[in-house]
């Protein structure tokens, strides 16, 4: 959908999980409410192109295992290049592997 605050999602220092890819997670500290293109502004917050561009959603929404990038989600990267809007926006620095028991902590303007 979007979002409208600071936020992260990092894997839980959980006795036994961890490895490689597993020590970090997305976030975003970037006000990203006040930056928002136009196109995808929302009450309190900033749509996804898929939401905002419904009738354009050939172009912006993610259909099968492949997506592709475009001029919103490289304003998101931009903004926040510690999250991913779609894997193949992803240095191989910045993807995240976890198992899939990981417990995660989500924070809100942190």
């Amino acid at each position: 959908m979007g979002f409208n605050v600071p936020m992260e999602f990092l894997p839980m220092p959980v006795k036994g999980q961890g490895g490689p890819g597993c020590t970090k997670g997305p976030q975003c500290g970037a006000n990203i409410t006040s930056r928002c293109p136009s196109e995808l502004k929302a009450p309190g917050g900033c749509n996804s192109a898929c939401n905002a561009l419904q009738n354009q959603s050939s172009l912006y929404c993610c259909y099968g295992r492949h997506c592709e990038s475009n001029e919103y989600s490289a304003f998101f990267v931009r903004m926040c290049p510690e999250a991913l809007s779609f894997s193949s926006d992803a240095p191989s620095q910045t993807a995240f592997s976890c198992p899939w028991d990981t417990n995660y902590q989500n924070t809100a303007a942190p």
